[in-house]
């Protein structure tokens, strides 16, 4: 089963392309959790403390309480954060599932070899946890539009911390 150089070329940086716009939801969570949770202007000490922590929901949780407190009385942007919280928790669901299959070459209907992320090499479903055991190339493209999407709204809602502080400052 011959495996096109066009194809393998597509699916890896359609991969590349959707791990790395995860990577901007995580950094705009970053800019998202300063904003909230350092009173003046060097957000150093806010970006050092979130960073510091390795695991996802952990870091949603503390974003999550500097919003609670933060945006108290400020109920539309605490209402866009909680759906942005939201998103961000069921994305990362998806972004999980494909970055811990294993990237395999298998026979399509049409003879040539197509890379997908599977559990296994041997199309058999492994986990009774999973709902799909095999992501293919045009998944993982909808997921990097997705995640590309979600990584500018949190950059908009930024902007909106942003001007909501700067108002609010004295």
């Amino acid at each position: 089963m011959p495996l096109t150089k066009e194809h393998e070329t597509d699916f890896l940086c359609a991969f590349a392309r959707t791990v790395l716009a995860w990577q901007q939801v995580e950094g705009m969570l970053s800019v998202v959790f300063s904003l909230l949770a350092t009173p003046e202007d060097d957000k150093t000490v806010a970006f050092a403390t979130i960073n510091a922590v390795n695991g996802l929901e952990i870091r949603l949780d503390m974003a999550d309480a500097a919003a609670l407190v933060a945006l108290m009385d400020e109920k539309p942007l605490l209402e866009k954060w909680t759906g942005l919280l939201q998103r961000i928790r069921d994305n990362s669901v998806i972004r999980n599932r494909f970055v811990h299959l294993t990237l395999v070459s298998i026979e399509n209907d049409k003879g040539l070899g197509e890379l997908k992320l599977m559990q296994g090499m041997y199309k058999k479903k492994v986990s009774r946890k999973s709902q799909n055991h095999e992501i293919n190339l045009a998944e993982i493209k909808q997921h990097g539009i997705t995640f590309r999407q979600l990584a500018q709204d949190l950059g908009r809602f930024v902007v909106d911390l942003s001007a909501w502080r700067h108002l609010a400052s004295p």
